[in-house]
């Protein structure tokens, strides 16, 4: 099956996808530098990576159009201010994991929005951030898995079901370091449902 490979170095790199079909992975590297990758209908069977390096990275999935991964999904980000935005838009489904690694900085990361941007992940979410003020948002997500988020040192921001309810098939863990966090899971409007245990360490 056809690997896309694609290796940016170092420096200030943009890569978009959109309408890719017929392949079974995609393994994006870079160096150190601000890169921007974005997603956008994309129907791949294996995995997709995306190594970004130091610097003010982003990662889009689905800002217009639906994604469909058949197996993982790995994000790695070095120091600098991270923006991961899974199902930006519209509908990512993710047959493996979802990992975001988003490295020290003040990080932004986003699984879902509202009914629009529905995020499927049939095995776990697994989102790990180093020192900085982050930001973390999951809304509209099904795991098969269990949620296991690690924010690190600084006042960080934790939000789960805000603006869509949200599911995962076993439990959600949360974990913070020195500093004041703000840890909202589920609104009235909006349940978030767990098949597992909740455990929040701030």
């Amino acid at each position: 099956s056809a690997v896309l490979n694609i290796n940016g170095g170092e420096g200030s790199n943009t890569v978009t996808i959109t309408a890719l079909k017929s392949i079974s992975s995609v393994n994006i590297t870079a160096g150190a530098g601000d890169d921007t990758v974005v997603a956008d209908q994309m129907d791949i069977r294996g995995s997709f990576t995306a190594n970004l390096g130091d610097g003010a990275n982003k990662l889009t999935t689905s800002g217009t159009n639906p994604v469909n991964v058949g197996g993982l999904v790995r994000y790695v980000g070095g120091s600098g201010v991270d923006t991961v935005s899974v199902g930006a838009s519209a509908a990512t489904t993710i047959g493996g994991s979802l990992t975001i690694w988003a490295g020290d900085g003040d990080n932004d990361i986003d699984t879902g929005f509202a009914t629009t941007g529905v995020v499927k992940v049939g095995g776990a979410l697994a989102v790990t951030t180093g020192s900085g003020a982050d930001s973390i948002f999951i809304d509209s997500t099904t795991t098969g898995g269990s949620m296991v988020v690690s924010a690190g040192d600084g006042d960080n921001t934790f939000n789960v079901t805000l603006f869509g309810t949200s599911k995962a098939g076993v439990g959600l863990y949360y974990t913070g370091g020195s500093g004041n966090d703000f840890v909202t899971v589920g609104t009235a409007a909006f349940p978030v449902n767990f098949g597992g245990s909740v455990v929040i360490n701030t």
